[in-house]
């Protein structure tokens, strides 16, 4: 079961893997199964002493990170909040990819789930399931992490990256992995990755550095650099490069430089359609303005046209201009969300079979529409096919989407049938969420 998660950026200011600033409000993430949500813990002076997590949807592989084993023909669905993360409290950091989770505890990195790729850091490839977090073979911590969907990536104090995983194109960025090169198909212990010219090329011996924190795709990462440019390594299937150029034979083993973007970039994040393989870009803009490219055959990119683009385009709003004062963004692979500080609040456009854009219907739209019964909201998260977001609002936590094994928090579970899954195409309120407090 392959839990495509999908981690908002926006908050990562937030968030500390050593104590600088800590997340205290409720921070929610998604995955094609599942949905968690990091409950923060404030002693009474009102300041971060820890967190822990909750999830809820499918956990018949051990999705939760509590610890239990699969079973055949077991059906461990959960359309209520249960506990994750088999036990930890003090969790600073969290981020999902397709096949595992991982965080940050007492400044140690952990992660759970499938491990066939060796995406979980913690030694060669396994065909089995971590059911309770791992430790990985990080020596030091992590400033930020970030999972695409069969290699992860970590950013160090130092501003210097490692990365594992999967690395049949590349996207372990560290010189190797070039489709048809014979190297190795996996890199299973945390790699430093190497310096370019930045042009994808002249691999240097030296380590990347001064990086912000991480995006990544599909078989494609991308490096957000102290000086807000933006570098790129790995598949270019679909564009995802931004570098103007679409190739399926394309790679590049280092980093290469997204020249349109200069030294303007925020933050970002990646989109992962795990059934056709394909994934898309998204970074916000010192201005506020968000650029995205990649995959565009839902609209998902949100600049009103089905065509992928191999360089950053601008990102409309509802009005059709460009969108600006973006709080908090997402993407899902195929749909892709926004929240801006001007209302507060969540917009989504793309693909909408199920949907997944929250607007009341199931038709797919080329234009941002507003999310139905979600207001005063602050942080979004996207998955394959659902979406949730967090508000100030009475309820914390609202879902929308299909609601395959209760992944949408509703007041049921959602068995398999022979014909399709129900969805909600508004907003609902997480039962066991709704009146959750955070100072």
């Amino acid at each position: 079961m392959w839990a495509s998660i999908s981690l908002l950026l926006a908050l990562v200011a937030h968030v500390s893997a050593f104590g600088e600033t800590q997340l205290t409000k409720l921070f929610v993430t998604t995955g094609s199964e599942f949905s968690c949500v990091l409950i923060p813990t404030l002693n009474e002076t009102n300041n971060w002493v820890g967190a822990s997590t909750k999830c809820w949807g499918n956990d018949d592989t051990g999705l939760f990170g509590d610890g239990y084993v699969n079973c055949l023909g077991c059906a461990r669905w959960f359309p209520t909040p249960q506990n994750a993360g088999f036990g930890f409290s003090a969790i600073s950091f969290i981020a999902g990819g397709s096949t595992s989770v991982c965080f940050v505890d007492h400044d140690q990195t952990y992660c759970w789930g499938v491990d066939e790729f060796a995406n979980q850091g913690d030694g060669p490839p396994q065909q089995s399931t971590n059911y309770a977090p791992n430790k990985t073979m990080m020596t030091t911590t992590a400033r930020h992490m970030a999972l695409g969907h069969q290699h992860t990536c970590a950013v160090l104090p130092t501003g210097e990256v490692q990365c594992w995983g999967r690395n049949l194109e590349a996207q372990v960025g560290n010189g190797f992995g070039l489709p048809g090169s014979g190297d190795p198909t996996f890199v299973f212990a945390p790699t430093k990755v190497v310096s370019s010219n930045g042009r994808g090329g002249a691999v240097t011996n030296a380590t990347l550095t001064n990086v912000r924190y991480m995006a990544l795709s599909m078989q494609t990462s991308c490096a957000i650099f102290n000086d807000n440019h933006i570098e790129c390594w790995g598949s270019n299937l679909n564009g995802q490069l931004g570098i103007n150029v679409s190739n399926n034979n394309l790679a590049y083993a280092a980093s290469y430089k997204i020249d349109f973007l200069a030294n303007s970039v925020s933050w970002g994040f990646g989109g992962k359609n795990i059934l056709d393989r394909t994934g898309n870009f998204f970074v916000v803009l010192l201005d506020g303005s968000m650029r995205a490219w990649g995959c565009n055959n839902y609209g998902q990119l949100g600049d009103g046209t089905v065509k992928n683009r191999t360089s950053p385009v601008i990102v409309l709003d509802e009005n059709g201009a460009m969108m600006s004062n973006v709080l908090s963004a997402s993407a899902g692979g195929r749909h892709s969300c926004a929240i801006l500080s001007t209302d507060n609040r969540a917009r989504c456009w793309g693909a909408n079979n199920v949907g997944q854009l929250g607007d009341g219907t199931n038709t797919s739209s080329l234009v941002p529409r507003f999310v139905v019964n979600l207001t005063l909201a602050y942080q979004i998260a996207l998955a394959y096919e659902h979406s949730c977001a967090v508000s100030t609002s009475s309820c914390r936590v609202f879902c929308w989407g299909s609601n395959s094994f209760g992944k949408v928090g509703a007041t049921y579970i959602d068995y398999p049938n022979t014909t399709t899954w129900n969805f909600f195409s508004v907003g609902v309120c997480v039962i066991g969420l709704c009146r959750l407090l955070y100072m």
